[in-house]
């Protein structure tokens, strides 16, 4: 039985192959030439994962995948990855791209070759929720709700200074409906 001392977790090289034959006729001379077993990079493909969040929000901590890890080998073992967007944290709504740079890195990196070094996925951004809040009041049947107040909250600290404008729909306890414009200044 031929026997190596390369394994199936074994790093990329060269290792011995003996062949071990036993002779087991007389009429034969064995002659045993040892073999090479090369092992090569197995090849990895990285890709960005895509991302979402809030308007207003940071951006969360982006992620890549590494497709074709063997042995168990942990993304970390084998490469260092950095990311890059446009997106920040006052970036209107909308879907930004990142782009990731993946080099190999690691106490595995060696075994392994890096079939792409560049990738793009994307990050979402989503409208943040607005909550509108009426003041109690008491009109006089017939006036224009016009002096009920109402609030914006939830206005996004990060936003530059600007202009929301919004429409409240009132309803009376007698059937009479009015619609008010409001505008608000964070």
């Amino acid at each position: 039985t031929p026997t190596s001392t390369a394994t199936l977790g074994s790093n990329v090289g060269v290792y011995q192959i003996s062949p071990n034959a036993v002779l087991l006729s007389g009429n034969y001379v064995l002659s045993q030439t040892d073999g090479k077993l090369t092992i090569s990079p197995a090849p990895l493909r990285f890709s960005v994962d895509s991302a979402s969040r809030v308007y207003g929000a940071a951006n969360p901590a982006f992620t890549a995948t590494l497709t074709g890890l063997k042995n168990g080998d942990s993304a970390r073992d084998v490469a260092g990855v950095s990311y890059q967007t446009d997106a920040v944290a006052n970036s209107s709504v909308g879907r930004y791209a990142v782009n990731g740079t993946a080099t190999l890195s690691g106490a595995k990196a060696g075994n392994y070759t890096l079939l792409n070094g560049t990738a793009s996925g994307f990050l979402t951004i989503d409208p943040a929720t607005l909550t509108i809040r009426l003041d109690a009041a008491t009109l006089v049947r017939g006036d224009t709700p016009s002096r009920v107040a109402a609030h914006g909250s939830d206005f996004n600290p990060q936003q530059p200074a600007g202009t929301i404008h919004y429409t409240t729909r009132y309803t009376s306890q007698y059937g009479s409906t009015d619609t008010v414009n409001h505008t608000r200044k964070n």
